[in-house]
């Protein structure tokens, strides 16, 4: 039978809910969840319960996906092509996440230090601590480790991500350098006017957005050295991220808002970077981009974009998904009516800010 309750409290934070019954039982019940995510290309590992990690396919709901049971509440996410890391303070517990195949812990570590962040590849993971960065590999016995800068003294590196085969790794000094595991060397080095707070390059490393101390944003390429500058970028821009599906469409997000930019190799005057918004075309021809940024709902913080679709994790945990503003006539072909020939109009005006 039902037993009566005979205490209920809420935590000071209003996230768990906890009652007592007379029967002597004590129930606690989590009423929000930490919005915690990582992606590797288009997957998509997020929180959904305070010890459980779901991987799936951001931006569809087909297949199977992955939960991964964790050994803590994690505090930071990380996802690789083949594994999740999650953590808290200064230990990771590493477990495989491959498609259609168990999870199990195939590593854990403590280092010297809090981890400021963590980014995984096929077979290593790369930890950003207190300036330095430890790059090792993430099952044990294959291969060795290396850490960054190589002067023990120095503790200079802002920021670093792995992906594919390169570390990419940025410093207060304004360096930015790309090691290849594979070669075991740097093979790039760049260097920027002002020190680098953070870079963001794209999936396969050829791009990077970087943002430095002055506040501006460049998109950099390792190709040539082409550094261009992002016009219209937010002050409080708290992520960037590529389109998985397009690589000349990146995202800067802050709070409340998502500016769109369009990356432009080749073009009239060289390389440029532009942020969309509203798109005209005047009586001589000449196109138009007003800058506009879109909407976030209330409680979204965006996670993942694929083709110009914005997933999006709720306050609660949940995901939702939301058209970015420069593509949302383009996902359908219009009706042969009034309105459907005004949205061909718009989708046609869309489509030339996208460079289509």
């Amino acid at each position: 039978s039902e037993a009566r309750v005979t205490f209920m409290s809420y935590s000071d934070n209003g996230e768990i809910l906890t009652f007592c019954t007379e029967s002597g039982w004590v129930y606690c019940y989590l009423a929000k969840l930490t919005s915690l995510s990582a992606t590797c290309n288009s997957r998509l590992a997020y929180l959904t319960s305070l010890r459980e990690v779901t991987i799936r396919e951001g931006a569809t709901e087909q297949g199977s996906p992955t939960v991964v049971g964790t050994d803590v509440e994690p505090a930071f996410l990380a996802l690789g092509p083949s594994h999740v890391a999650t953590g808290m303070n200064n230990r990771i517990w590493f477990y495989s996440a491959a498609q259609a195949a168990p999870s199990r812990l195939v590593n854990e570590r403590e280092y010297h230090g809090s981890v400021e962040s963590v980014s995984l590849n096929a077979t290593h993971a790369c930890v950003l601590i207190e300036g330095r960065v430890y790059l090792h590999p993430i099952e044990h016995g294959d291969g060795k480790d290396f850490q960054f800068p190589r002067k023990e003294d120095e503790r200079t590196i802002t920021c670093a991500t792995i992906v594919g085969n390169f570390l990419i790794y940025a410093q207060s000094n304004g360096r930015l350098q790309y090691f290849s595991l594979a070669d075991q060397k740097d093979v790039n080095e760049y260097n920027h006017d002002h020190g680098i707070k953070r870079c963001y390059p794209n999936q396969e490393g050829t791009r990077a957005v970087i943002v430095d101390t002055s506040g501006q944003a460049w998109l950099y390429n390792p190709v040539n050295d082409d550094c261009v500058a992002i016009r219209d970028f937010p002050n409080a821009t708290e992520r960037v991220m590529w389109d998985t599906a397009d690589s000349s469409i990146l995202v800067a997000c802050d709070k409340s808002n998502v500016y769109t930019y369009v990356y432009t190799q080749v073009g009239v005057g060289g390389s440029s970077v532009k942020c969309l918004g509203n798109v005209d075309l005047t009586s001589d021809g000449e196109l138009h981009i007003e800058p506009a940024p879109m909407s976030l709902g209330h409680g979204l913080s965006a996670v993942l974009l694929v083709n110009g679709t914005l997933v999006c994790q709720q306050a609660g945990g949940q995901l939702s998904q939301q058209r970015l503003r420069a593509h949302e006539q383009l996902a359908g072909v219009g009706i042969p009516t009034a309105d459907g020939l005004e949205r061909q109009r718009v989708s046609f005006r869309q489509a030339l800010g996208l460079n289509r």
